[in-house]
């Protein structure tokens, strides 16, 4: 099991934010190239849903099955509190 922050976010460069979901799309594929990982199962939980729907339409002969927990739907329409920041 691999379970990944997205980038800028936990302890992966704090506060400088990767916002592209096609960028994180790719740091995703480099983290499972690198582990050279053939079939995934992924899940994508709130604003992970819309990258690992992206991920796996990119890539769908890697996606063995995914699941979508809670997604984000509407990415730019996301409401942003002061505490998320």
């Amino acid at each position: 099991m691999i379970a990944m922050d997205r980038p800028g976010y936990g302890y992966s460069d704090y506060c400088n934010e990767e916002t592209s979901i096609t960028e994180r799309v790719e740091i995703a594929h480099a983290i499972i190239q690198l582990y050279n990982i053939d079939y995934l199962l992924i899940v994508g939980y709130s604003y992970g849903g819309p990258i690992a729907d992206s991920y796996a339409g990119r890539y769908p002969e890697k996606i063995f099955n995914f699941l979508l927990l809670a997604p984000v739907i509407a990415t730019y329409d996301e409401k942003i509190f002061w505490f998320n920041h």
